[in-house]
């Protein structure tokens, strides 16, 4: 399984943010 860049999106707060 290849971590790709929406991985690291859904662990981080970023979208809660907006």
């Amino acid at each position: 399984m290849q971590a790709t860049i929406q991985e690291r999106v859904w662990s981080s707060p970023i979208w809660l943010e907006n």
